[in-house]
C-alpha cells in the first residue's frame, strides 16, 4: 500500500470576490445553505424549496463578481438563474478546496488542463488566474449553462487560453439528452441516451483533435466511466493526473467502483484528498468541508477500489504509476 502523502495546504487564492448578489441568489442561499434556527424556519424553507424552481424559471437576475488575474481586477456579470454560481459565495474555504489544492500543487505552468463538466467555468477561471501560460479546454453540454461559461470566459479576457466546447464527453459519438434532476441545480444534470428534455451532442475524447492534457478535472454526475472509456487511447498515451467526483451508492455500492477498477487496470493509483490537522501531539485527517486553518496540510490518502463503499461522496485523485515520482517533488510521505 502506498504511503499517505502530505504538503502544506495551498491556501485558496482570492480569485473571486462577489460585488453584487441579486435577490434570487440571496434567496437560494437562505433556502439551501443557511442553517435553520427552528422547526418553523425549517418548515418555511421546505415550502420555499417547492416554490423555488418556479421563482427561478421566471427570474432574470444578474449578479457581479470580481475576477483577479495577473494583478488585474476584472468585473464579470453572471446569470444568477444558474445557482451553481453559489461557488462564489456559499463556501467559506472556497469551492472544493481539495480540488483547487491538488490543481495548485500539480498543474504546471504552460500545461494543458481539461475541465470536464465545467458548468460556468469556476475551475477553468481558477487555474487560468495563476498562470501566464496555460491551455484550458472546458466541456459543458447544457446549452444555457454553456452560455454562462462562454460569457464568463469572454468577460475575463481568457478566450485565447480557454476553449469552450458545448458537448458531453462520453463513450460514443452521437446524441443524447440531459436533465436537471431537481429542476434547480445544473451541477446535478445527468446524461442519458434513453430520452430527456434537453438534447445534447456527445463525443469521445479520443475522436477530438486536442492536445494531450497534463491534468483532468471531471464532474459529470455518474457519467465518469463513459467519459474515460471514450478517452482510453488518450489516457494510455498521456497518462494525465485526474481528479473527479465519485458519489457513493447506498443501494448498489458496486456502481461507484466500476470507474475505480477501470483506472486501476490502466495503471492508476487512487487517493482521497483530505486535510491533515494537528491536535496536541497527534495528527488526524478531516474532510475538506471543515474550516481549514493556517499550518494545515493537504493530504493524499491511498485508496483501494474495494474500500470505496466504506466512504461517503468524495473527490478522488488518480495518478498513473509512471508519474508517482512527480508527487514526491511536491509531497512528502507521512508518517
Amino acid at each position: 500500500m502506498n504511503p499517505i502523502l502530505v504538503t502544506p495546504f495551498p491556501r485558496p487564492r482570492g480569485v473571486f470576490k462577489v460585488l453584487h448578489l441579486p435577490f434570487l441568489a440571496r434567496l437560494y442561499y437562505y433556502i439551501y445553505h443557511q442553517p435553520s434556527a427552528s422547526r418553523v424556519q425549517m418548515r418555511f424553507k421546505q415550502i420555499l424549496r417547492k416554490l423555488f424552481p418556479v421563482i427561478r424559471r421566471f427570474s432574470h437576475a444578474k449578479g457581479k463578481f470580481e475576477y483577479q488575474r495577473q494583478g488585474k481586477s476584472i468585473p464579470i456579470l453572471f446569470n444568477a438563474r444558474n445557482v451553481q454560481f453559489h461557488a462564489l459565495y456559499a463556501s467559506p474555504n472556497g469551492f472544493e478546496p481539495d480540488v483547487s489544492g491538488v490543481l495548485d500543487a500539480l498543474l504546471p505552468e504552460g500545461g494543458t488542463f481539461f475541465d470536464i463538466g465545467s458548468n460556468w467555468g469556476y475551475f477553468s477561471l481558477y487555474t487560468a488566474s495563476k498562470y501566464s501560460r496555460l491551455t484550458v479546454h472546458a466541456f459543458e453540454p447544457m446549452p444555457e449553462t454553456y452560455q454562462d461559461l462562454a460569457n464568463c470566459v469572454k468577460q475575463a479576457g481568457l478566450s485565447d487560453l480557454v476553449t469552450c466546447h458545448n458537448l458531453a464527453l462520453s463513450d460514443a459519438d452521437g446524441n443524447a439528452s440531459i436533465d436537471m434532476t431537481d429542476g434547480v441545480h445544473s451541477g446535478t444534470a445527468t446524461v442519458s441516451r434513453k430520452g430527456g428534455s434537453i438534447k445534447i451532442v456527445t463525443r469521445r475524447m479520443d475522436s477530438l483533435k486536442l492536445p494531450k492534457p497534463d491534468f483532468i478535472k471531471m464532474d459529470v454526475e455518474y457519467h465518469e466511466l463513459e467519459v474515460l472509456k471514450g478517452a482510453k487511447e488518450m489516457l494510455t498515451a498521456a497518462r494525465p493526473h485526474i481528479v473527479f467526483e465519485n458519489k457513493a451508492e447506498n443501494i448498489q455500492p458496486e456502481n461507484a467502483l466500476e470507474v475505480l477498477f477501470f483506472l486501476s487496470e490502466l495503471g492508476y493509483k487512487l487517493y482521497v484528498p483530505a486535510v491533515q490537522r494537528r491536535q496536541a501531539r497527534s495528527y488526524f485527517m478531516i474532510p475538506w468541508w471543515h474550516p481549514i486553518g493556517d499550518g494545515e496540510n493537504l493530504a493524499l490518502i491511498p485508496l483501494k477500489p474495494e474500500e470505496r463503499p466504506l466512504l461517503a461522496d468524495l473527490n478522488i485523485f488518480a495518478c498513473h504509476e509512471s508519474r508517482q515520482h512527480e508527487l514526491l517533488t511536491v509531497f512528502k510521505t507521512w508518517p
